[in-house]
């Protein structure tokens, strides 16, 4: 009975603490209960197909942000993305090193000039800056996440070294031939043509110039008659705003059909000696070495979830809150699973050439 008590206590000051470190942010985006609801009817299974999503990608990707951007950045800080993790490292440092590794695989440099394609509020991009010296422009369509990211460059005096521009990256209002490199992190997965994504990379590289990205990828164990393989990967399609999943090798294919030459890829998925706690982790098990680490947690998202819809009901959030957190826990879950049955990577690196 007191081990009870105490426990929900416990669970009670937790939800307190991330909710209210939450909500700082919760309203300043543009979540609403009608775009939530719209989202939930694009990826009805049952009754919508690939050919739809892909259809609509760009439209849902756009609801998607809409709806999460805040969670994201409680969650995950300034970089939306995963990374394999050392023994020693805290997840901000193995995000970083993730960054400095695909700055390194383009030999980023002073004076160079790079586009991020789909760079979120623009973390990694102001990293991999500060890191290399080179001078980036981050693609985003997304007009919160642009205003967020500028008003970073800016309170970080990144703004001489980064900037943004608000565009599709299908269609880039950029001369061609006019980059010395670029890259894309857990980005172009919301391409629906994936061919048309890197050609349109492409043509506004210069000659022999590279382009990098870690994508999003099944992996040869993937089975899609097991059923528990689909629906994880439907829980990340869906979670995660994407029109579906491409395997590692139509990956590699999509690069080498639009253009690129010497295309190298590698899975840096797997853990090893030197990475060996993996890019999934923060949804295993509990962690408190933070509050951003314990609300990754599957406990920690019981407990936000909670505390999310009194909130909602007493109208101290935006209504489509609760709704929106719940599309980030079937994501959790895809990821989870994906991750620790090896049948998805969000770290397939691959890196081409322009002839």
């Amino acid at each position: 009975m007191i081990l009870t008590v105490i426990g929900t206590i416990i669970a009670i000051l937790i939800g307190f603490a991330i909710i209210m470190k939450l909500t700082l942010n919760l309203g300043k985006g543009p979540v609403a209960d009608k775009t939530a609801k719209d989202y939930n009817k694009e990826f009805d299974f049952k009754n919508t197909t690939d050919e739809t999503r892909i259809e609509n990608s760009w439209d849902n990707t756009d609801k998607y942000y809409d709806l999460v951007t805040d969670f994201y950045m409680w969650g995950w800080g300034n970089s939306f993305h995963f990374a394999p993790r050392g023994r020693t490292e805290s997840l901000e440092e193995s995000v970083a090193r993730h960054e400095y590794y695909l700055s390194n695989r383009l030999s980023l440099k002073p004076g160079m000039k790079v586009l991020d394609l789909g760079c979120g509020i623009g973390g990694p991009m102001q990293n991999i800056a500060r890191f290399s010296g080179a001078e980036i422009t981050g693609v985003n369509n997304h007009a919160y996440q642009v205003k967020v990211g500028t008003d970073s460059l800016k309170k970080n005096g990144m703004d001489k070294l980064c900037n943004f521009l608000k565009s599709n990256f299908m269609k880039v209002d950029r001369p061609d031939n006019s980059y010395d490199a670029a890259y894309a992190i857990e980005a172009t997965c919301h391409a629906g043509d994936r061919v048309g994504c890197y050609s349109e990379i492409l043509r506004m590289l210069k000659p022999g110039s590279k382009f990098a990205a870690y994508e999003w990828c099944s992996t040869d164990k993937y089975d899609p008659k097991n059923a528990d393989h689909v629906e994880s990967l439907q829980n990340i399609i869906k979670g995660d705003g994407l029109p579906c999943i491409l395997t590692t090798h139509e990956v590699v294919q999509a690069m080498k059909d639009a253009g690129f030459i010497n295309v190298e890829f590698v899975d840096l998925a797997p853990v090893n000696r030197e990475n060996p706690i993996p890019w999934y982790q923060p949804f295993v098990g509990i962690s408190f070495r933070s509050l951003r680490s314990l609300a990754q947690s599957y406990l920690g998202a019981l407990i936000c979830h909670k505390f999310l819809t009194g909130l909602e009901l007493i109208k101290a959030i935006p209504e489509g809150s609760v709704k929106s957190y719940e599309v980030l826990i079937e994501a959790s879950k895809g990821l989870k699973y994906g991750g620790e049955h090896e049948i998805f990577t969000p770290c397939f690196l691959i890196v081409g050439t322009k002839p």
